[in-house]
């Protein structure tokens, strides 16, 4: 995976803005206007990153600002 883009740098924004944040990868496609893979792509390069924890909840993936 490459840098921290503009997406990535936007969701870390609103991490960093809003601790215990609660995201999915749905609301993340939905909010950017992107493909699923793309939206799954960004929320686990950024935890991976350790900008967010990757938690799982059911079936979703839920990422959650630290």
């Amino acid at each position: 995976m490459g840098g921290v883009t503009d997406r990535r740098s936007s969701v870390k924004k609103s991490s960093l803005k809003n601790p215990g944040h609660k995201d999915v990868i749905a609301a993340h496609l939905k909010a950017q206007h992107i493909a699923c893979q793309k939206a799954r792509a960004d929320l686990i390069g950024l935890a991976e990153r350790g900008m967010l924890e990757q938690r799982k909840r059911g079936k979703p993936i839920m990422f959650v600002s630290p």
